[in-house]
């Protein structure tokens, strides 16, 4: 039977439509006991066997709605315009692991990730949070309020000073290796030792020569840099596993509990979550001192793992 349905759009709680077709929605039986395998995974509306397009999106019907591909929820809202600028604003970022959906039992929709991007995606909306708070600050009606810092850049993921060694010495044995047999085999040419390879006369041997043998060198002399780099971060390495020991105990040994009780806790979890690194960065600042932003934000998401999600 043809009819009218007057149906709301799950996924924008804001707008109405009116649209004429073969259709129920997926709460709405249909004819009793009857149940429809055709559904728009765009619109969320059943149809009737028989019909293959979405009259409304024009997106081909499946059988039935597929499982979330990312399971690990990140944040809830209830402005889906909100949840849409967040899942931009991270995959502009680099994270392209996100999604967002309509969860019907917190009425709410959510941003969703994966377990190698879950700390990547924490950090990042952490950092959008703070930004928001500093336009409200700057936007605020108070001449005496001074004018906010600019907006941050996310900060690279920090690499431990020991996997730095272990790159860095790795890199400068290869640059050494290629310089040295590059010499060799560019003076075994030169006297005719080596039998393979392009064979120039005259002035082009010479350019040949000269242009390969400057080309080798750099990188032998880059290999001696970058060998001699690593032996510095490696001076540095236990200096730095002694001070993330030092921090990561005193700040572990607290409960979630005593840590909430020196700032304002609300059901927010995004403001929450703001609230406590925050606290974490202030106090690691003060007793520590100004650390590497990427060293600091790791210290604060390990923290942050072991104090208030275990």
């Amino acid at each position: 039977m043809i009819q009218t349905v007057k149906q709301e759009n799950p996924y924008y709680t804001k707008a109405y439509k009116t649209i004429k077709i073969k259709c129920r929605t997926i709460s709405e039986p249909y004819g009793g006991t009857e149940h429809l395998m055709a559904i728009c995974p765009k619109c969320k509306l059943e149809y009737e066997d028989g019909i293959t397009l979405c009259t409304d999106c024009n997106s081909p019907l499946i059988d039935k709605l597929p499982d979330f591909e990312l399971k690990i929820p990140m944040y809830f809202d209830k402005d889906e315009e909100y949840i849409s600028k967040l899942t931009e604003y991270l995959k502009y970022s680099g994270i392209n692991a996100v999604e967002q959906h309509y969860d019907d039992e917190k009425e709410s929709f959510c941003i969703y990730t994966d377990a190698p991007h879950e700390q990547n995606v924490k950090r990042l909306l952490n950092i959008f949070f703070d930004n928001e708070l500093k336009e409200e600050a700057a936007n605020a009606p108070d001449p005496e309020q001074p004018a906010s810092a600019p907006l941050e850049e996310a900060p690279a993921n920090y690499v431990k000073k020991a996997d730095k060694y272990k790159d860095l010495r790795g890199s400068a044995l290869t640059l050494i290796l290629t310089g040295l047999l590059g010499d060799i085999y560019l003076i075994g040419k030169s006297l005719g030792l080596i039998p393979f390879g392009p064979d120039y006369n005259g002035i082009t041997n010479i350019l040949f020569l000269i242009v390969m043998g400057a080309l080798f060198n750099v990188f032998l002399i880059g290999g001696f840099l970058a060998y001699k780099k690593s032996n510095t971060i490696k001076n540095e390495i236990g200096e730095e596993e002694q001070l993330t020991a030092d921090i990561l105990s005193e700040f572990t040994e607290k409960t979630a509990a005593e840590l909430d009780s020196n700032y304002e806790t609300t059901e927010n979890e995004g403001t929450l979550y703001f609230n406590r690194t925050d606290y974490l960065r202030k106090q690691i600042t003060a007793r520590y001192g100004n650390l590497d932003e990427a060293y600091l934000e790791d210290l604060i998401e390990q923290i942050y793992q072991a104090v208030f999600e275990t």
